[in-house]
């Protein structure tokens, strides 16, 4: 069993749309001749189809008639073919060709009969042929034909005084059928039995919307009933076919006939759109594709459009005669709730386009207009005061007191609008959808994230969502931060890949911080790394640098690294490039307790501090220190120290002590020893903390020390009262007290420290 296809789409009050009912270009003559060729490609010119009982010549001749039969495509009138025909009158009365053509198929069939008899030619299009009467010979013929239906056609478009209508746009009541016969009876139904009964198969009130429409009802005066629009092509009781044929034709043959609202000439690329005696420029094409609803694009003459009333460009704001205003995008009207939020979107309140009612019918009817936007593609948008300002999430929303409930259209719906500053709350990190940077927003500004941090542990309790870079740059967006971050109170961190680091010793690193909210500080963990140790390693690379008075320098052995630590540990802290490349690089240091020289001069100086150096006078005193092997580096090197004004000798001070160096090791001169050695008036060179750390400090005073000798002599002195006395033998040594725990051995230098005093 095959079942109909009901006809969808079929709006009786809006069959078709008045600029296709009246664009005269949709087909040259060519086309027409073409399109009829295409609907009977053989022609039975000698009637020979048909069943095998009776032969098509057979009927032919019943009827008076006899072959050869022509078809519409091959059929010609007054020296013209049926495509000239079609076209010229389409022409004259500047009707669409595709018009006449669905006339001559509803009417008589004749586009695709491959066999039609002379009679369908005579009664081609139906006019002069009521439902209810014979039809007048005067009007016969195809070329008269389709002249009187063009020429009715124009009439009704013109709203013509002098051809009567008897129907108006608007309501009006039309009937289902001109009343069915019965064949059985051989009587009419109804009330009458000899005569139709027009009421029979009932009413409604249409209301028609156009001129198009209304010409016809003018040809046709029925509507079809439910079971003929179910029935699809076929035929059912009461029912009535001419404009339910007429649309389906149309549609399946040329498109919906319902959309023609959009037109161009051939000659100029500008597209309009046509509302009753309007047209309006559309000149963006987002708006262009979001008024899908009215069609394809039909070509029209100039004269066509001279015609029409020129509007402005077409924007997004339309009105009915309603009074009521909308926004449009993707076949969908929203009502704007004042004038205020035309505004906000850009737009002049006191100039929307004025469509027809139809038109703005044809638009599907959305929620009210909101001043949040979201797009099809996920970004929202607060629009206000001609901008567009991209909101990160619903509580940067609440901040600012705006409710979320949005409507979601196409981004390109607001393309006329300008970024505005983002709606974005303090403490979130925001990417880049463009090129994937990522920002802290803090106070109205960004603070750019290094790629060294973005995976970091630090930051991953913070919110992270996207922007477009157009809202990023909107606001003042901060040199890229480099790990170094104080709080409200002045307090300064350093922020590495596992967290932060409070310093205690700020001012050896940087002089400029940048300040973070304190919640984004309580958002980030504490740090387990030993930063301030001031040892630093980058990570990717094997250099291990410290920190000193906001430099970093190279430590070229491991040795040095070793000696560079007062607690004599391994430690260092791992930190992300951009933190440590934000710290200037200077010159390698070298730990304290070493020899160094430049390679262009032979002076020769010992490290005895953090880039402090103090020239040597003779190998004599870094043998006393115990400092062996002399470094040559680059003059530059070596000028990163700052120089002592003296030599170094035996004496040296650390924490306000003073030392003696003596045979590589270093002895403290308690009061004691400064009034036994007359060492009260000794000046020795300063050293700091990790300079002291590298000296081998004696766990002895020197104090302790009553006797001293040469390592290579037999002379023993006794030390008393500043000054040093042999002692003439061993006897008397022992006499003395002399032990071997308080006998110090000296170099000649230290020897020579001490005034010589009389023999004992």
């Amino acid at each position: 069993m095959v079942f109909a296809t009901p006809v969808v789409g079929l709006n009786p009050g809006f069959i078709i749309n008045d600029n296709i009912f009246t664009n005269d270009q949709t087909m040259t003559v060519k086309q027409i001749q073409d399109f009829l060729n295409s609907k009977v490609p053989v022609c039975d010119t000698w009637g020979t189809g048909g069943s095998t009982a009776t032969s098509r010549r057979d009927y032919i001749r019943s009827w008076g008639y006899d072959t050869p039969l022509t078809c519409l495509r091959d059929y010609k009138e007054g020296g013209k073919s049926s495509a000239q025909i079609i076209y010229d009158v389409a022409q004259k009365y500047h009707i669409n060709p595709q018009v006449l053509i669905v006339l001559l198929q509803k009417e008589q069939g004749l586009v695709t009969d491959d066999w039609p008899g002379p009679w369908q030619y005579e009664k081609a299009t139906g006019y002069g042929c009521p439902d209810t009467a014979p039809c007048d010979s005067q009007y016969y013929g195809l070329t008269n034909q389709l002249d009187w239906s063009g020429k009715m056609y124009r009439a009704i478009m013109n709203d013509s005084p002098t051809w009567y209508s008897p129907y108006v746009v608007g309501n009006n009541k039309i009937y289902y059928n001109p009343g069915p016969y019965n064949n059985a009876t051989q009587s009419y139904y109804g009330r009458f039995g000899t005569k139709a009964d027009i009421e029979y198969c009932g009413s409604s009130t249409v209301n028609i919307q156009n001129r198009a429409t209304q010409a016809l009802y003018d040809y046709t005066p029925y509507q079809p009933n439910q079971a003929a629009l179910d029935a699809g092509y076929g035929s059912v009781f009461c029912g009535a076919y001419g404009n339910r044929n007429f649309y389906l034709y149309f549609s399946d043959w040329f498109g919906s006939p319902q959309f023609g609202n959009l037109v161009r000439t051939r000659e100029n690329a500008t597209v309009y759109l046509i509302s009753d005696d309007d047209r309006y420029p559309i000149a963006d094409a987002s708006i262009l594709s979001s008024l899908k609803p009215f069609g394809d694009i039909t070509y029209v003459t100039q004269s066509y459009l001279d015609a029409k009333s020129l509007g402005r460009t077409l924007g997004r704001l339309i009105t009915s005669s309603s009074g009521t205003i909308y926004y449009f995008d993707s076949g969908i009207k929203l009502a704007f709730k004042s004038c205020a939020q035309m505004v906000d979107y850009g737009y002049d309140c006191t100039q929307p386009a004025l469509l027809s009612d139809y038109l703005i019918g044809s638009l599907s009817t959305g929620p009210s207009m909101t001043n949040v936007f979201q797009t099809t593609n996920g970004k929202r948008f607060y629009i206000k005061s001609g901008e567009k300002k991209e909101i990160y999430d619903d509580a940067s929303l609440q901040k600012i007191g705006v409710s979320a409930n949005s409507n979601t259209l196409n981004e390109s719906a607001i393309s006329n609008l300008s970024y505005g500053s983002p709606v974005i709350r303090d403490d979130v990190i925001v990417t880049s959808r463009e090129t994937g940077s990522k920002y802290i927003s803090q106070n109205g500004r960004f603070i750019k994230l290094s790629a060294y941090l973005l995976d970091s542990d630090a930051f991953t309790k913070l919110s992270d969502s996207k922007l477009d870079s157009a809202s990023i740059n909107e606001f003042t967006i901060s040199k890229s931060f480099n790990g170094f971050a104080q709080n409200s109170t002045g307090k300064k961190y350093i922020i590495d890949s596992y967290g932060k680091t409070l310093l205690s010793n700020p001012e050896e690193w940087l002089g400029s911080y940048t300040t973070l909210t304190d919640t984004i500080f309580g958002l980030i963990p504490n740090s387990t790394q030993p930063v301030n140790s001031r040892f630093i390693k980058v990570d990717g690379e094997s250099t291990i640098y410290m920190v000193i008075k906001g430099k970093k320098y190279s430590i070229p052995s491991w040795n040095d690294f070793l000696n560079l630590h007062i607690d004599k540990s391994t430690k260092w802290a791992l930190l992300p490039k951009i933190t440590a490349d934000s710290i200037p690089t200077s010159k390698p240091i070298y730990a304290p307790g070493g020899l160094v020289k430049s390679s262009s001069s032979a002076a020769v100086y010992v490290i005895n501090g953090l880039l402090q150096k103090i020239a040597l006078s003779s190998f004599a005193v870094s043998d006393d220190f115990g400092i062996k092997g002399v470094i040559t580096i680059p003059q530059d090197y070596v000028n990163i120290y700052a120089t002592d004004n003296d030599k170094l000798n035996n004496f040296v001070v650390c924490d306000n002590k003073k030392y003696l160096a003596n045979r590589g090791v270093i002895y403290e001169i308690d009061a004691k020893a400064s009034t036994m050695y007359g060492y009260s008036s000794a000046v020795g060179s300063l050293w700091d903390d990790i300079g002291c750390v590298n000296l081998d400090m004696s766990s002895r005073l020197l104090s302790t020390y009553s006797f001293v000798k040469e390592d290579d002599s037999k002379t023993i002195y006794l030390i008393k009262d500043g000054k040093k006395h042999p002692i003439s033998s061993m006897a008397r040594y022992d006499a003395l007290g002399g032990l071997s725990n308080n006998m110090l051995i000296v170099s000649n230098r230290v020897l020579n420290t001490i005034v010589d005093g009389p023999a004992v």
